[in-house]
């Protein structure tokens, strides 16, 4: 079986191409710039296509004097090279073409190697992972996507050197999208996240106990994968977009008459009880407690839910952890939901 090598285009290895910017410079008779680096490249007999795209020239202060112009553009052979390599890592991931069309994905996988290039990182093969292209895709495919020099190609000029167009700010981009694709192809590997409640206030130290927990069901963290906290932004951001804020009254949590108010969170499925019930109340804490006993991994506890939650007449009146945690401050938050009820 005969293999093909894909070599990395060399005006992607050039210290210009991963430099800084430049303006554009005169391009001169017989000669064509490339649709995607910029680059003067001779004037094509067919060989790899040319493309006509309308532009507006004139004095911007004048827009009578705007007008339509036609700007020939081509592909370079470097681009050829990497648009053949596009076209074959498309060619060995048939679920990207029944997503979005052969075009279409040729046309991602291409930024993604422009962009690739740009860094001066190692480009993709065509045997690369599934898991892998689509890695790179959700990263580098947006941001690679505005790259081309068409999409603000002058009439009657062309870069200086490859994707001198390409602005300090856009590599700033291209750098800190790849760091991302990075963190998350490690955190594929790495273990379970634990995810715990945000701190309630900075100013408060140290936080109050029943900030530790869920204020109904107590669970102290969340475990998550390693790459959805990273997808989300890392642990604190993750820790915010996943816990509900909630200020509340003692009694609303099941602790009796109280005047105290407290602020804390709820985790998602306590949140959803809610929600669901339209306040914080009995109904919501019983609605939480079923739930969570319904999706408990041990049979006992799941058959007792389901059992209970088919029952016309329910009274189950569940005391909320954060309450306890208001009365004892030596509570620690539970490690699975509603640790502190008896189940007997």
């Amino acid at each position: 079986m005969r293999t093909t090598v894909y070599a990395t285009p060399k005006h992607l290895l050039t210290p210009q191409a991963q430099g800084v910017p430049d303006d554009p410079i005169q391009l001169l008779p017989a000669w064509t710039p490339c649709a995607v680096c910029g680059q003067a490249a001779p004037t094509p007999n067919g060989t790899n296509g040319r493309a006509r795209i309308d532009r507006m020239s004139g004095a911007s202060e004048a827009l009578t004097d705007m007008r339509l112009v036609t700007v020939m553009l081509t592909r370079c052979d470097d681009c050829q090279t990497l648009h053949r390599r596009a076209q074959a890592i498309v060619e060995a991931h048939p679920a990207l073409v029944g997503q979005v069309g052969p075009e279409l994905a040729v046309e991602r996988v291409e930024s993604v190697l422009v962009t690739l290039g740009l860094l001066g990182a190692p480009l993709l093969d065509p045997e690369a992972a599934d898991r892998d292209l689509g890695l790179h895709l959700r990263h580098l495919g947006q941001v690679g996507s505005s790259l081309s020099w068409q999409g603000r190609a002058v009439a009657g000029r062309c870069d200086p050197y490859p994707f001198a167009h390409v602005r300090m700010s856009e590599r700033r981009r291209l750098r800190a999208a790849y760091a991302g694709m990075l963190r998350e192809r490690v955190s594929l590997t790495a273990p379970p996240v634990k995810v715990p409640p945000p701190e309630v206030s900075a100013s408060v130290q140290p936080p109050p106990a029943w900030s530790r927990g869920c204020l109904f069901c107590g669970l102290g963290h969340l475990v998550l994968p390693a790459a959805q906290v990273q997808r989300l932004g890392g642990c604190a951001v993750a820790s915010r977009s996943l816990w509900t804020l909630l200020l509340t009254h003692i009694d609303s949590l099941g602790g009796g008459p109280s005047p105290v108010r407290i602020e804390g969170y709820l985790c998602p499925r306590c949140n959803d009880a809610v929600e669901e019930e339209g306040a914080v109340g009995p109904s919501s804490l019983s609605r939480a407690l079923l739930d969570a006993w319904v999706a408990d991994d041990r049979p006992a506890i799941r058959e007792k839910g389901q059992r209970l939650r088919q029952e016309v007449d329910l009274d189950v009146r569940p005391v909320g952890w954060g309450a306890l945690a208001v009365r004892d401050e030596s509570v620690q938050p539970n490690t699975r939901p509603w640790a502190h009820i008896d189940l007997t």
